[in-house]
């Protein structure tokens, strides 16, 4: 039930580019009349809802559940995985966004587009040993939440520093800041959720972990894939339609294309398609350099919904331990009265 839950969901979200979020494009089938995506997602979400509901009841009868529901009544516990999910959402979705701009916009191969996101990664290895050393001085929620802020202005600053032509040290800030934030964050959730229990239930708590962070970094993946496509499909037909130099027949193809979905490809291969459909060579161009605007247009939408969406981790991780914890030190007593209560 769990699998199929959350396998209506991401992929619902994964398809949601090309199967539109209410009215239907490509959909194998409609609900209504509208898109199968937000009925599959509301789908998920109860068959999650009666999976959780079995467990409950198969403890109550004394058998021996895959999921104690009671441990997600834990409050640090609960707090500790839903900002686990929000910081693996933010990171999928960078490491979703950024390639296809540095590959496809941008035209650099692997090796150059992995340079480009390196001091990410150096940062977060540096944050991620220094916010060890801070938790001893400093609680955990305001670490991670030092951390969350850091990753939104990291955010903030790719956005203002990707285009067309990339601004490198803008760039390189953004990404420096990024991976600050999520090394911040990332060097507290797992004390955070271990210490929510006794030593003899880490095995389960390590369960939960792993499940937070797969389906974090699934949705994160399919739901900015989905905005991004949405965001160039709707960008692109905006832009084509307001641009004098493409011609009124050319902008009702366009418009009737980007119903069945517009792909993110290269500029190159953009170009060589809109030279296949016989369209001459001024309006080539045009609908060319519509395209790539549109790319970015898309490459920012999604960026910016993944720095709103990265605001949750600030509501997930009000119930964080708000004092520092010693080394071995736990919360497991109070926890575990609520959940034996």
């Amino acid at each position: 039930l769990s699998a199929a839950g959350f396998g209506l969901i991401v992929i619902s979200l994964v398809q949601a580019g090309s199967w539109g979020w209410v009215m239907p494009r490509q959909a194998p089938f409609t609900v209504l009349g509208f898109s199968p995506t937000i009925p599959m997602v509301v789908l998920g979400i109860f068959v999650i809802w009666i999976f959780l509901a079995s467990q409950a009841r198969l403890k109550e009868r004394g058998g021996t559940p895959l999921l104690d529901p009671e441990l997600l009544r834990i409050p640090s516990l609960a707090a500790g995985l839903a900002t686990l999910g929000v910081q693996q959402f933010v990171i999928a979705g960078i490491f979703f966004v950024l390639p296809l701009y540095l590959q496809f916009v941008l035209g650099l191969d692997a090796l150059e587009s992995g340079l480009r996101i390196l001091p990410l990664s150096v940062a977060l290895l540096i944050a991620s040993f220094l916010g060890a050393a801070l938790s001893s001085r400093f609680s955990a929620r305001r670490l991670v939440r030092v951390g969350l802020t850091l990753t939104i202005i990291g955010v903030v600053f790719c956005i203002a520093s990707i285009d067309v032509h990339l601004r490198s040290s803008l760039f390189v800030l953004a990404m420096s800041i990024t991976g600050a934030g999520i090394g911040l964050v990332a060097s507290q959730l797992g004390n955070v959720t271990q210490s929510s229990v006794k030593v003899t239930r880490s095995n389960e708590v390590g369960g939960l972990q792993g499940t937070a962070q797969n389906l974090g970094a699934s949705l994160g993946t399919a739901l900015i894939g989905a905005i991004l496509l949405s965001g160039l499909n709707s960008a692109f037909t905006r832009t084509v339609g307001a641009n004098p130099k493409v011609e009124p027949q050319t902008k009702v193809a366009v418009e009737a294309a980007s119903r069945t979905g517009v792909a993110f490809v290269s500029e190159a291969q953009a170009r060589d398609a809109a030279e296949a459909s016989g369209l001459p060579s001024s309006e080539v161009d045009a609908v060319v350099g519509d395209y790539v605007t549109a790319q970015i247009d898309g490459l920012k939408a999604a960026l910016a919904a993944l720095g709103v969406l990265g605001l949750l981790g600030f509501a997930a991780s009000r119930r964080i331990q708000n004092h520092p914890l010693a080394g071995d030190e736990t919360d497991e007593t109070e926890n575990e009265e609520i959940v034996k209560n």
